[in-house]
């Protein structure tokens, strides 16, 4: 791809999670940097991780892969049942009200995730990237190239794996 990667760096957790955050990771120009927490804000809302990517690496390209909010919500529930197990299930209809409670006590969740808007006023400092994650499902082809063409790195010539083929899933709620 052109640049040196970092994917699922030891320290994105601590950036993510924990409650003081001392950037003291050497200069990175460059550097893609990919991990999921990133956008996941379970324990941080958008505004703190924005911050604190800015204060690691100033100014930076953000890339949000966006997807229909109630398609995540029912992924990230599915997710969490195959994580944890049967005992887990509490019900979509209950994930969903416990989600929403910790976003509007705390902003944080999959709630917080619900507007771009929101996401591009916490990420103002960086230039922040859109990237619709149907567009993976209808050609993961042409979703590797707007991805690439956002980080702004050329497209590996690549085979891409296999996907799955997609199974309705009847959750209950």
């Amino acid at each position: 791809m052109g640049r040196p990667y970092l994917v699922r760096p030891s320290w994105d957790k601590a950036l993510c999670r924990d409650a003081i955050w001392t950037p003291s990771l050497p200069p990175l120009p460059g550097v893609l940097v990919s991990s999921e927490i990133f956008g996941e804000f379970d324990t941080l809302p958008p505004k703190i991780i924005a911050e604190r990517l800015f204060q690691t690496f100033g100014p930076s390209i953000v890339v949000w892969v966006n997807r229909p909010f109630e398609e995540r919500l029912e992924s990230l529930y599915r997710q969490m049942l195959v994580n944890m197990g049967s005992q887990a299930d509490m019900g979509l209809d209950n994930f969903k009200s416990r989600m929403k409670a910790s976003f509007d006590a705390y902003g944080i969740g999959p709630y917080a995730t619900a507007s771009l808007e929101v996401l591009r006023v916490a990420f103002h400092r960086h230039q922040f990237r859109v990237v619709n994650f149907d567009l993976l499902k209808r050609d993961p082809q042409a979703f590797l190239d707007a991805y690439c063409s956002a980080c702004e790195v050329s497209v590996p010539s690549v085979e891409l794996p296999h996907l799955n083929k997609s199974r309705e899933h009847v959750l209950p709620h």
